[in-house]
């Protein structure tokens, strides 16, 4: 998977994570960001536990720098 298969991603996120040498999702972002950047969901929450060094902390940021 790649940062471009997701559709509501803002262009420049994608820029900056491709910028940052992050060429793709980590696992649990890419399960993460599946369902946080998905416009049909209404609130809701996302729990994610996973070990240290996967991805929590991105896969949290960037729906909220999406946001914004």
């Amino acid at each position: 998977m790649k940062w471009r298969d997701f559709p509501n991603l803002h262009e420049d996120i994608i820029d900056a994570l491709l910028d940052d040498n992050k060429s793709h999702p980590t696992r649990v972002q890419a399960e993460a960001l599946d369902i946080a950047l998905n416009p049909d969901r209404k609130k809701f929450n996302l729990l994610i536990r996973s070990a240290n060094g996967s991805g929590k902390t991105m896969s949290f940021l960037i729906p909220i720098m999406n946001s914004i």
